[in-house]
């Protein structure tokens, strides 16, 4: 059973003293477009970059297409990575700094 009508469908609008146009062809010259830039992100211009498509060297497919952080496995990878050295580093001051304000506010509140 067939309607007569297509995907297409192109409906004449005539004015006065004009010709036909399709709305078709109204609707692209209305239709807003966006105005902001196309292309890979500036903040993720230093990530290592996967494809998502990837069997790793178990077997399993990846299923992630980018990755924010790496964890070291082994302690001596951890020991020899000056970045982590610094993480761990910045990690006990900020432990040492909790436990002194911790201390402190609950010997003022003591007395």
């Amino acid at each position: 059973m067939s309607t007569g009508y297509t995907s297409k469908t192109f409906v004449p609008v005539v004015l006065e003293g004009t010709e036909p146009v399709s709305i078709e062809a109204r609707m692209e010259n209305n239709a807003r477009r966006s105005k902001g830039q196309n292309g890979f992100p500036a903040r993720l211009k230093d990530c290592e970059l996967f494809q998502d498509n990837v069997i790793n060297d178990d077997g399993d497919p990846v299923h992630f297409a980018l990755m924010d952080e790496y964890k070291p496995i082994k302690m001596e990878e951890a020991l020899n990575d000056p970045k982590w050295i610094c993480s761990i580093k910045e990690e006990l001051e900020s432990i040492k700094f909790y436990k002194s304000k911790k201390g402190l506010l609950i010997h003022q509140i003591s007395q």
